[in-house]
């Protein structure tokens, strides 16, 4: 058995070859179609089938803690999809300076064990700083909890993408 055919319980899982061509990732940097992202037919697809964005916005669905409502975040983000890019739920840990481990950077390997998914950060890509606005006023982060941060600054945002020459911006909602 290879590393991509490792058996799961759950019928959302399924092996995949990796010679299989549709599993081949193209050029992040080659502009793609944002494809349509059907909230009702998520929990029908199983892995193999489920896009990168899909399985993030799965993850995103199932986590509740504090003031955050993972399912009432997706549906809002389903529903405003033209306004962002891409979207990932995750807890970064900050770079040691000794090159070993990022401190606090293995609490989700930690408390996997444990069927926990220790996340507090809400990431967004968006195309410009106008429809991060708009997506902002029209989710209303602060209402349902959140602190958000809207990255502008052209210089961090294209070393936190490794790219450059965009007007993408990046918002940041954490969820104590």
């Amino acid at each position: 058995m290879t590393q991509s055919q490792i058996p799961c319980k759950a019928s959302f899982w399924a092996t995949r070859s990796i010679n299989d061509p549709k599993s081949t990732v193209s050029n992040p940097m080659t502009p793609q179609p944002h494809p349509s992202i059907n909230l009702e037919a998520l929990p029908g697809r199983t892995l193999a089938e489920a896009t990168a964005q899909e399985i993030q916005l799965e993850l995103i669905r199932r986590w509740q803690f504090n003031a955050f409502d993972g399912l009432d975040i997706v549906k809002q983000l389903v529903e405003h999809q033209s306004l962002w890019q891409a979207v990932f739920m995750d807890r970064l840990g900050v770079a040691n300076r000794d090159g070993g481990l990022p401190l606090a950077g293995m609490i989700k390997l930690r408390d996997l064990p444990y069927n926990e998914w220790n996340i507090d950060t809400l990431y967004l890509l968006c195309e410009n700083i106008v429809k991060a606005n708009e997506l902002n006023q029209k989710m209303n982060f602060e209402n349902l909890g959140g602190m958000v941060t809207i990255y502008t600054d052209r210089k961090e945002v294209d070393n936190a993408l490794g790219s450059g020459r965009t007007e993408q911006v990046i918002v940041s909602v954490w969820w104590d």
